[in-house]
């Protein structure tokens, strides 16, 4: 969210920020992250909306992480396996990489907008922060 924050408003002057994200905690870090890089971009964020709808990216990534912890989990033994996924690659073909000092998977996202009531890609390529 960050990258596309950046994005909008360097290379299409946007400046006014509509946000949608999952009513999760997840969804809450997503929302700080916007809220930090529209101060750092300074762009206003105009309305916001929440959503319910888990992420299937999420879940797999989840799902890696309980098979790599093993029968025996406890909380140490999945922050470590979720710690030792790297290049992991989702369903969407979107990787990410975790480690002990990386909890947030990747800086990288690829961007969409609606047009004609059809998602269409902003660039050709994910764009980082």
């Amino acid at each position: 969210m960050r990258a596309g924050i950046k994005y909008f408003v360097e290379q299409r002057g946007k400046k006014a920020l509509y946000v949608m994200y999952q009513d999760t905690d997840f969804g809450k870090d997503v929302l700080a992250g916007v809220t930090m890089q529209a101060e750092v971009q300074n762009a206003k964020i105009v309305a916001t909306t929440a959503h319910g709808q888990a992420s299937i990216s999420i879940a797999q990534i989840a799902l890696q992480a309980l098979r790599r912890a093993g029968r025996d989990l406890t909380v140490d033994s999945l922050a470590s396996a979720m710690e030792s996924l790297h290049e992991f690659t989702d369903l969407y073909g979107n990787t990410y990489s975790f480690g002990p000092n990386q909890h947030h998977g990747s800086t990288k996202a690829f961007l969409a907008v609606v047009k004609d009531g059809r998602w269409v890609p902003v660039a050709d390529k994910p764009l980082g922060y």
